[in-house]
């Protein structure tokens, strides 16, 4: 029996950046895409609007992927790279620990 430690990447950016972004994470190894759309938080959504059914267009994307524990930096590192996330509003990412999986060759 064999074991990897595995991260589930949760990236949240903006919908253009979508394709791009599966793009680069997948050419370094990132696997078992999922892919969400969401309305962003918006200041100028009011009460009233929403009431009417007037929200903003669902115009941000939620990414999640399988990646190998040794990756991780090297994921978000690319993300804040190629797509700035280390810069106010272009998106946001995190992984989360799943611990082992064992699998049998």
């Amino acid at each position: 029996m064999n074991e990897a430690e595995i991260n589930i990447l949760v990236v949240i950016a903006k919908l253009k950046f979508e394709q791009a972004i599966i793009d680069s994470l997948s050419e370094n190894d990132a696997r078992f895409f999922n892919v969400a759309y969401a309305k962003g938080l918006s200041r100028s959504d009011t009460n009233l609007q929403s009431a009417l059914g007037l929200n903003s267009e669902k115009h941000e994307v939620v990414i999640t992927s399988i990646i190998n524990k040794q990756k991780s930096d090297d994921m978000l590192k690319i993300l804040e790279e190629k797509f700035e996330f280390d810069k106010p509003s272009n998106g946001i990412a995190f992984t989360l620990p799943v611990g082992c999986v064992k699998y049998k060759d």
